[in-house]
C-alpha cells in the first residue's frame, strides 16, 4: 500500500527498450516500479521494434535528427509537462543535455539526475564545437547544483563523478542506489534458444548496444586466437547499434562467420533463455562500467561471467559468480577461455550468489521524493 502525495513523474531517457543498454534497462525498471505507485510518463526515442504493451506508464516517443536530438526532446517535453508534474527524472546523458540546455531553474529544481558512468566523457569533457560553443559543461554543473537529487548506481561511480565535477558538495545530494534485476521476469528454464543449435559447442554470449567502446574489436581478436587453437566455440552477440556494420566486416575479414553470430536486438523477456543456456557471458568493455548490470543478469540465470576487475563491476561480480581480469591480461583471458575454467563454477552457486547481491533498493528513491511505502 502506498500513501502520501503523488504527483506526476516524467522520466526522460533517450535510451529505452528495445534498445539494449544499461541505462535503458534502468529506465524501464524505474518506469514500471514508479508506475505502480503513481502517474509516470516516459519520454524516449522512437524505435521501429517497440511494441505497445500494457504497462503502468505511458510512453511518448520522439523522432529526431541525431545531432539536434535535445531540441526535439524538449519540444515534446513541453507538450506533456504541466503543473501536476512534481518530479522529472533525467535518466541518461542525452536527457541531462536537454535539461542543461533548456530547463528553467524551476524545472531544474524538480529534476532527479541519474549518473550511469558516461556523463564525464559526454558532458563534462566533450570538446566538440557545439559543446564548447554552448558551454555544456557549465550548464550541466548548473543543473547538478539546482536539481533535487543525484543518483548513481555504485560507490565507485559516486567517487569518480564527484572527482570529475570538482564539486565535493555534490556528496550531500548524491544517493547510491545500486541497480537490481526484477527476478519475477526471469525464467531461466526456457527452452534452449533455436540459435544455439549445436550442443557440442561451448557457447559464449555477450549482450549490449553495439558501440565501438564496448570492446568488441579487442574481444574479436582474442576470440580469433582461441578459435585457431580450439574451434569448438561459438560466440553469440545480442544487440544493435552503430558499430554493427564494422563488426560484421571484421568478422568476415577474420574468417569467423561460422563462429561469431550476431543476433540483433533481443527483447528483454526473451534474453533470459540465452543467459540460461550459454556456457559463459563475457564482456570486456573499454568503458569503466558504472555497475555492469548485465553481468548480474547473466549470473542470476546461473551463467558464469568474465569481465574486467574495474569500475563498478566488482560490486556485482565475485569469484563465486565469475572471473575478473585486469585490463591488458590478454594471454590470461585466452587461457581461461581455452581451459574453459568458467565451467568449474557451479551454476546453482552462481545463481544463488547473484541473488544475494540483487538487493532491491528502489524504495530509497520513493522515500526521497515523498512516496511512503509500507
Amino acid at each position: 500500500m502506498t500513501t502520501g502525495s503523488k504527483g506526476k513523474v516524467i522520466l526522460v531517457s533517450f535510451e529505452f527498450p528495445p534498445y539494449i543498454g544499461g541505462a535503458g534497462a534502468v529506465a524501464q525498471d524505474y518506469a514500471t516500479y514508479l508506475g505502480q505507485q503513481g502517474s509516470v510518463v516516459v519520454l524516449t526515442s522512437t524505435h521501429k521494434d517497440r511494441k505497445k504493451v500494457d504497462e503502468d506508464y505511458e510512453i511518448h516517443s520522439v523522432k529526431s535528427v541525431r545531432k539536434i536530438q535535445p531540441i526535439f526532446f524538449y519540444r515534446k517535453f513541453s507538450t506533456i509537462y504541466d503543473e501536476s508534474v512534481t518530479h522529472i527524472i533525467l535518466n541518461d546523458a542525452g536527457a541531462c543535455l536537454m535539461a542543461a540546455l533548456f530547463f528553467s531553474e524551476a524545472l531544474k529544481s524538480k529534476s532527479i539526475v541519474f549518473v550511469h558512468g558516461s556523463e564525464d566523457r559526454k558532458l563534462l569533457e566533450n570538446q566538440g564545437l557545439l559543446f564548447r560553443l554552448f558551454k555544456v559543461r557549465n550548464r550541466y554543473l548548473s543543473l547538478l547544483r539546482s536539481c533535487q537529487l543525484v543518483i548513481g548506481v555504485s560507490e565507485f561511480l559516486k567517487g569518480k563523478f564527484i572527482t570529475k565535477t570538482r564539486f565535493p558538495e555534490l556528496a550531500n545530494k548524491f544517493l547510491v542506489i545500486r541497480n537490481s534485476v526484477n527476478t519475477e521476469d526471469i525464467k531461466c528454464n526456457h527452452a534452449r534458444p533455436a540459435a544455439f543449435n549445436d550442443p557440442s559447442k561451448t557457447i559464449l554470449f555477450s549482450a549490449s548496444r553495439l558501440v565501438e567502446r564496448k570492446g568488441y574489436g579487442n574481444m574479436l581478436k582474442l576470440f580469433r586466437e582461441v578459435i585457431q587453437i580450439d574451434d569448438g566455440f561459438v560466440w553469440y552477440i545480442a544487440g544493435d547499434g552503430p558499430y554493427e556494420p564494422i563488426l560484421r566486416e571484421k568478422i568476415d575479414n577474420y574468417g569467423l562467420n561460422r563462429y561469431v553470430k550476431l543476433l540483433g536486438a533481443i527483447e528483454k523477456e526473451a534474453i533470459w533463455s540465452y543467459y540460461g543456456h550459454a556456457d559463459c557471458f563475457w564482456q570486456l568493455s573499454d568503458f569503466q562500467e558504472g555497475l555492469g548490470l548485465v553481468y548480474l543478469e547473466a549470473a542470476l540465470c546461473g551463467c558464469p561471467v568474465i569481465g574486467y576487475n574495474e569500475g563498478g563491476i566488482p560490486e556485482v561480480v565475485n569469484n563465486q559468480t565469475g572471473i575478473l581480469f585486469n585490463r591488458g591480461e590478454s594471454d590470461a583471458i585466452i587461457a581461461c577461455l581455452l581451459s574453459k575454467s568458467f565451467k568449474g563454477l557451479n551454476r546453482e552457486v552462481v545463481m544463488h550468489t547473484a541473488q544475494s547481491m540483487n538487493q532491491e533498493r528502489k524504495h530509497l528513491l520513493l522515500d526521497k521524493i515523498g512516496y511512503k511505502t509500507h
